[in-house]
């Protein structure tokens, strides 16, 4: 059995290991702590996503943006929903 806990370290205490020791008896276990990026930190990360950000930033701030209302919206992600499923 696998189990992944996503925790804040401010968490962690007594009842937590409890709680591990609870599910894994007698068990010898392995545990790994990393560290989670946020979430501009994740896509930044990428080298392709960065480039993709920041090429829509500087169109955004040289105006060139597509703009459509809420029903719009639904129309084009409908339309497009069912393109994909033909």
């Amino acid at each position: 059995m696998q189990t992944t806990f996503a925790i804040n370290t401010d968490e962690l205490d007594e009842r937590f290991l409890l709680g591990v020791k609870t599910m894994f008896p007698h068990r010898q276990v392995t545990i790994c702590v990393e560290e989670e990026l946020d979430e501009t930190e994740r896509l930044l990360a990428n080298p392709r996503t960065r480039a993709a950000l920041e090429k829509s930033i500087a169109q955004a701030d040289a105006g060139e943006l597509i703009k459509f209302t809420y029903e719009e919206f639904l129309a084009l992600s409908q339309k497009l929903h069912t393109e994909r499923a033909a």
